[in-house]
């Protein structure tokens, strides 16, 4: 969608104004209203959702950018922005480099997040030092979002949208929207393993290729028997979360952590798992999984011998 806007001299950025003179007029924004166009408007400033669409794991953490292209000098900027809170939510916000361009000073207000309307409204900013401009592409603005545990796609939608030049007047603008498509909840799966099996002490490294969210540890357990894991930490990274397993009742080839947590894509984190009975292994030092890939560092079996090419066979997931 393309659009014009106007200065005006009575709304949004007046807050700014009160602190800051900018290129010696009074930055003071406002828009009247969208006049929405069929094809960009030649010549005018793009300012586009960057990616224009990405799908992310349920639960996972990510970003979207406000990105500009001036086809002239600009000064400043703001906008307002909306997506489906059912489906993903604001963080927080931080300014880009775009205005900052050739260590240029600025004012940037960080906006209003509204997570139960599914808004941020007033993101402003302004070039503070006097006579800068920037004509380069740049990011405005990136915001920091967290994918809800349902599947989904949502538009990321930019509304209130006004660019200015160095003397305040508007000038046109193309904007064009995004998109975040919520995916299937990710796991960590090494799929069964073989015999021989034995219990004993698992320690390692796993290294997730997508961002999971996890509540529960699955034990793959050698058919007709009770295999399960009775101890697992999983640490690093920020992350420190343990569980003791809970006996032989109801699903007890599964520990349910007490709070889910978050393995980021490409962290490594060590684990520690403590087998019981007869759970399936899977015999090598290193191994590409669903999800990613794991190491074992050391297994210590139930007899007290050591081994460096043990894995235990398990499933790290969420449950909604």
């Amino acid at each position: 969608k393309s659009a014009n806007r106007a200065f005006g001299y009575e709304k949004k950025l007046t807050e700014i104004v009160e602190v800051v003179t900018v290129n010696s007029y009074a930055n003071t924004f406002s828009y009247v209203e969208n006049i929405f166009m069929p094809t960009p408007i030649p010549g005018a400033t793009t300012v586009s959702i960057t990616p224009t669409t990405q799908t992310v794991p349920a639960g996972s953490s990510f970003t979207v950018s406000v990105a500009m292209y001036p086809e002239v000098a600009i000064a400043g900027a703001q906008l307002d922005l909306s997506f489906d809170p059912s489906l993903v939510r604001a963080n927080s916000i931080t300014e880009g480099n775009l205005l900052k361009q050739d260590g240029a000073s600025t004012y940037f207000s960080l906006g209003t997040i509204d997570n139960t309307a599914g808004t941020i409204a007033d993101v402003a900013g302004v070039i503070t030092t006097a006579g800068e401009t920037v004509s380069s592409p740049g990011v405005f603005a990136t915001i920091q979002m967290t994918a809800q545990l349902v599947e989904g796609t949502t538009t990321v939608d930019l509304s209130n949208v006004i660019v200015g030049d160095i003397h305040g007047t508007p000038v046109s603008i193309t904007v064009n929207d995004g998109s975040v498509t919520v995916g299937k909840l990710g796991c960590f799966d090494t799929g069964s393993g073989t015999y021989p099996s034995i219990f004993g002490t698992h320690t390692g490294k796993i290294t997730p290729g997508q961002t999971i969210t996890v509540s529960k540890l699955y034990t793959y357990p050698c058919p007709g028997t009770g295999g399960h894991s009775e101890y697992v930490r999983i640490y690093g990274n920020r992350v420190d979360v343990s569980k003791t397993w809970s006996g032989y009742t109801g699903d007890y080839s599964n520990i349910t952590f007490d709070t889910p947590f978050t393995l980021e894509a490409g962290e490594t984190y060590n684990y520690e798992l403590r087998t019981g009975s007869y759970p399936q292994i899977l015999h090598a030092t290193s191994k590409s999984v669903t999800g990613g890939t794991i190491t074992c560092i050391k297994f210590v079996d139930a007899n007290g011998k050591e081994y460096n090419n043990r894995i235990p066979a398990i499933r790290l997931e969420h449950n909604l």
